[in-house]
């Protein structure tokens, strides 16, 4: 019907997916390595209380909105960026950018993941990573690749419950505190393919799966009581 208007969170979507597109209005930027990505402002504190800090301090220190990250993997900025704007993210690289990614598809979603919770972005667009990277696990499972973006997901972890990653402030995330991981989707999922496939683990993959647990003493936590609990009921 002529006239008839979308929804209001449609409209919204198709409003930030065009100034994705388009860069029109922008009034801030990300530098990393060198690269500049043209972003708005308002939309990234809407949905990111990291950046709504750090602009205006930002803004009070350099007279702009612009924050430099020391980050190697421009392309998992720009994905979560993509999430931000639109919904979604691909595994296409950085436009802006020659440098190729490392690792796995699994590791691009927990690198994804971590940015995410570093930067304190909403339930829903956690929501929409953890899918894809439940589906990826499920879907085409392998060891070493699983063990290398389960070091990613936890490599942000401190006895502090809090997570940093390089080139931020450091953030407290309930997310972070122990006790409340046993409640988190993405931290159960892990500890659960951990313990239901522990006899897929042999060889290099168990000597990783060994050193995984070995430098998160969360996850091994976690993973020692989904055990116990596993063994009382068989």
């Amino acid at each position: 019907m002529s006239g008839e208007q979308l929804p209001f969170h449609q409209a919204k979507r198709c409003y930030r997916q065009r100034l994705w597109k388009t860069g029109e209005g922008a009034d801030a930027s990300i530098v990393i390595g060198g690269f500049r990505i043209p972003v708005h402002s308002s939309i990234l504190e809407e949905e990111s209380r990291y950046f709504h800090s750090e602009f205006r301090r930002s803004f009070q220190e350099r007279g702009r909105p612009e924050l430099h990250f020391d980050i190697k993997n421009v392309n998992t900025v720009w994905r979560t960026l993509e999430l931000i704007y639109l919904g979604t993210y691909s595994n296409e690289l950085c436009p802006l950018s020659y440098l190729s990614d490392e690792g796995n598809e699994l590791a691009l979603h927990g690198s994804v993941y971590n940015m995410a919770v570093s930067w304190g972005l909403s339930n829903n667009l956690q929501e929409i990573i953890f899918r894809n990277y439940k589906n990826t696990v499920e879907n085409s499972w392998q060891p070493l690749a699983f063990l290398e973006s389960v070091n990613i997901i936890f490599g942000l972890l401190r006895e502090s419950g809090m997570v940093h990653a390089p080139g931020m402030s450091i953030i407290a995330s309930e997310w972070l505190d122990p006790d409340r991981l046993r409640e988190d989707r993405i931290a159960q999922l892990v500890v659960q393919q951990l313990e239901t496939r522990r006899e897929a683990f042999e060889d290099d993959s168990s000597i990783m799966l060994c050193q995984s647990l070995q430098n998160c003493p969360v996850l091994l936590r976690l993973f020692l009581q989904r055990w116990l609990v596993a063994k009382r009921k068989s």
